[in-house]
């Protein structure tokens, strides 16, 4: 027997119970007590029993199924908002990527192609490389490397790998910069064919 329906069963015996206790004291007969106490014995039948009901006074209840309705609904609702925010998450990171990618110069992007090579690119100190470095810093392309950063390279210069490393986003940058590039290429190929 499931618990609901368990329940369902103790409050109707109680309130049956209930009757025939007051009905067993001399005195009392049957009276508007009673028909409350029955219906609330009746109450959590009704849903599986009766679709709809109209009492007086223009009250009316829809009982069958409401409840699985409402979880159906509810589950719906829930997909609908994951769906939703996925699909608004993947608009800002386009959008994301969008402008960040239209504002980095043509050195910046040269240093994020260094970064995500695998062969040592060296640097040499100037002020255009710590200006360069932290604006992809601040705009989340790039990460220090523990312990290392904008001052180590500025005092030794040496392979930039060894104290920045490209983030994901860096690398999603990179990738859109360079399908951007690809596609402008072969339009102007073939505009000049």
């Amino acid at each position: 027997m499931k618990l609901d329906t368990f329940v369902k069963s103790v409050i109707t015996v109680a309130a049956l119970a209930l009757i025939l206790v007051r009905q067993n004291i001399p005195g009392i007969v049957l009276d508007n007590i009673d028909f409350v106490v029955f219906l609330v014995g009746v109450f959590p039948w009704l849903p599986s029993i009766v679709r709809s009901a109209k009492l007086p006074g223009g009250f009316e209840f829809e009982f069958l199924e409401l409840k699985k309705n409402q979880n159906e609904q509810g589950m719906k609702i829930k997909d609908l908002l994951v769906e939703t925010q996925d699909r608004q998450q993947k608009e800002i990171n386009l959008l994301r990527t969008l402008l960040v990618s239209s504002s980095i110069p043509a050195y910046g992007v040269q240093h994020l192609r260094n970064l995500s090579s695998t062969e040592p690119v060296i640097y040499h100190p100037s002020k255009s490389l710590k200006a360069d470095l932290e604006r992809l810093l601040q705009s989340g392309l790039i990460e220090r490397v523990p312990g290392k950063g904008i001052r180590t390279i500025m005092r030794s210069g040496g392979d930039i790998q060894e104290h920045f490393s490209i983030t994901k986003f860096g690398k999603d940058i990179l990738f859109a910069l360079e399908k951007i590039n690809k596609e402008r290429s072969s339009l102007e190929e073939g505009d000049m064919g």
